[in-house]
């Protein structure tokens, strides 16, 4: 993302770390960018990535086995563990001697699964395209991280849930998912007990769940947009899968959006091209950001349209009555524009002072999600509106003694409908009149 232009991404991943950046915020954007890479092109990538995806693994695993020799967790689910593990936190009591035996117990055979989940992801790349291939070892390498020195159980079907639904929830879905892992514990339940298989399933299932929203992520993502969010600083610029809604983060980003109405449309195009979960906050952007240049240029027709929302926000749509209540405003305020008499002008402002006041009346019916925008540019142009008539008719009246030009071009005039037109002769008609009724010879 350019940092100058946040609404600007970059056309392809430039380097490892941006592949693997890509593969969890950027899903979309890496399977259209990578479909028709060729084999040795997708060889390469993968290899280019590998560095980071086996050194965020040991990283996981690290924090991990901390984690675990923190909160004491295998003294008190002994059975979540392997029994040398439990053996050696009863023998040591302090924190460094329990992450030793810890890492010292399952370093070599995490490392083993490690180097295994990091080739079936360049295999998978291969086969099914350098997208997945990613995804693929960006789980299989969380997956081994996180589970450490967890033998069984429910703990380790959390684990791996987490960290599947971490790389492949926008991939695979949530229901595929949680599938997975009723199968996967049902498997579980055939060969090493009934607990057993349930505990593994449900654990996945929930892990899963918590991957798939995005969990560890969010929190982060929540916690620093109560001190900092606005249109060029917010998760959705940088994150695709931002499932659950941030505090206040449509109010705040909309209201923001009226007051800089250019910064919101871009923002709101932003999020209609980039961002497929954000369809409802680019509505709302979008309709707060035209009525903030409705509010910034009053009485200019050019603004008079309504914003290209997306077509399944039904609930941001505005009614028929509602647009066609608009263009017929347009086109007044249009005519207005045209007219060079000032009565004439006066009298088409008056016409359109009345269809703004209507339009406003509409928008009130209009749903509340997105009408208080304009409510309140309505109320500008109002004011505007009273200013300019007003002095239009301070105009006129300081011509009310030239009559107005009844001048009409076009078709002929016809002296029964067009009485008004025939006027300042009525002395020359009388006249012809005494001569028709008293010659005594028409010839």
């Amino acid at each position: 993302m350019d940092r100058r232009t946040p609404f600007r991404l970059p056309a392809e991943p430039k380097t490892g770390l941006d592949l693997l950046w890509w593969t969890y915020f950027e899903w979309p954007r890496l399977v259209a960018w990578s479909q028709r890479l060729p084999r040795r092109r997708v060889q390469a990538l993968y290899l280019r990535a590998l560095p980071w995806l086996a050194s965020l693994a040991i990283v996981c695993y690290l924090l991990s086995s901390a984690l675990i020799a923190t909160t004491d967790l295998p003294l008190h689910f002994p059975d979540q563990f392997r029994s040398g593990v439990v053996a050696a936190f009863k023998d040591t009591t302090d924190w460094g001697g329990r992450f030793y035996w810890l890492v010292a117990d399952s370093a070599l055979a995490v490392l083993r699964r490690l180097a295994l989940g990091l080739a079936v992801g360049l295999a998978s790349g291969l086969a099914e395209g350098l997208a997945f291939g990613l995804a693929l070892g960006l789980a299989l390498g969380l997956a081994f991280g996180l589970a450490g020195g967890l033998a069984a159980g429910l703990a380790l079907g959390l684990a791996l849930g987490l960290a599947f639904g971490l790389a492949l929830g926008l991939a695979v879905g949530l229901a595929w998912g949680l599938a997975f892992g009723l199968a996967g514990g049902l498997a579980v339940g055939l060969t090493d007990g009934l607990l057993s298989g349930v505990g593994l399933g449900g654990g996945f299932c929930a892990g899963w769940l918590a991957g798939w929203l995005r969990l560890p992520v969010y929190v982060p993502q929540s916690l620093i947009a109560l001190v900092r969010l606005d249109l060029r600083h917010n998760p959705y610029l940088y994150d695709v899968g931002v499932r659950l809604p941030l505090w206040r983060a449509r109010r705040r980003l909309s209201d923001e959006s009226f007051a800089d109405p250019e910064t919101g449309a871009a923002f709101g195009a932003f999020l209609l091209e980039y961002r497929p979960f954000q369809a409802g906050l680019a509505a709302a952007v979008l309709h707060a950001a035209n009525a903030g240049g409705w509010r910034l240029h009053p009485l200019e027709p050019g603004v008079l349209v309504p914003p290209l929302l997306p077509k399944e926000q039904t609930g941001f749509q505005p009614s028929a009555d509602w647009q066609a209540a608009l263009a017929a405003l347009r086109a007044d305020l249009c005519a207005v524009r045209t007219q060079t008499n000032i009565r004439l002008k006066r009298d088409a402002f008056q016409h359109f002072y009345r269809r703004l006041e209507a339009l406003r009346r509409l928008t009130l019916a209009e749903p509340p999600r997105w009408n208080r925008w304009y409510l309140q540019a309505l109320d500008a142009w109002l004011d505007e509106a009273g200013k300019e008539r007003r002095n239009l008719a301070d105009q006129a009246s300081a011509l009310e003694p030239m009559a107005p030009n009844r001048y009409r071009a076009g078709t002929p005039l016809r002296p029964g409908q067009d009485q008004a037109v025939f006027f300042g002769r009525e002395d020359l008609r009388q006249a012809l009149a005494r001569e028709v009724l008293t010659a005594t010879d028409l010839t």
